[in-house]
C-alpha cells in the first residue's frame, strides 16, 4: 500500500491533488480519467511485484527442498556404504574363524586318533601281558 502511495505522490500534480481531496469531499463521481489510469496503474505494478516475490520465495523454497533431498541421498549412500563395509569385515572374521575351527578341529581329531590307537596299544600290551 506504502508502495502505490508512493508512486501517486509522484505523479500526481497540485491540480491531481485538489481534484482528489474535492472526490474525498464530493464523491468519484468527478474522477478523471487521467487518475483512474494512474491509480489502476499503480495497482497493477504493486501487484506484478507482490507475485514477483511470491514466486520468487517458491523458488527459493524448491531450490532449499532439492539442496535438502541432495544431502539426503548423500548421507544415506554413505551409510549404506558403511553397512557394506562393516557387513564385509564381519564375513571376513567370520572367514578367518571358520578357518581357524577347521585347523583346531582338524588337530582335535588328529590328537584323538592318536590317543585311540595309544590306547588299542597299551590294552593289546595288557592282553599279552595277562595271558
Amino acid at each position: 500500500m506504502n508502495g502505490i502511495l508512493t508512486g501517486l505522490r509522484n505523479r500526481l500534480t497540485t491540480e491531481h491533488l485538489e481534484k482528489l481531496m474535492r472526490i474525498s469531499i464530493e464523491g468519484p463521481a468527478d474522477l478523471d480519467d487521467d487518475i483512474k489510469n494512474i491509480i489502476i496503474d499503480n495497482l497493477e505494478k504493486s501487484i506484478m511485484f507482490s507475485s514477483r516475490i511470491i514466486l520468487f520465495l517458491l523458488i527459493i523454497l524448491l531450490l532449499l527442498n532439492c539442496y535438502c533431498q541432495g544431502q539426503n541421498e548423500i548421507r544415506n549412500a554413505v551409510k549404506t556404504k558403511t553397512n557394506r563395509k562393516i557387513n564385509e569385515g564381519k564375513q571376513d572374521a567370520r572367514y578367518v574363524k571358520d578357518k581357524t575351527r577347521e585347523t583346531i578341529d582338524r588337530t582335535d581329531a588328529k590328537i584323538n586318533r592318536k590317543q585311540k590307537s595309544a590306547r588299542r596299544k597299551m590294552h593289546a600290551i595288557k592282553n599279552i601281558i595277562n595271558s
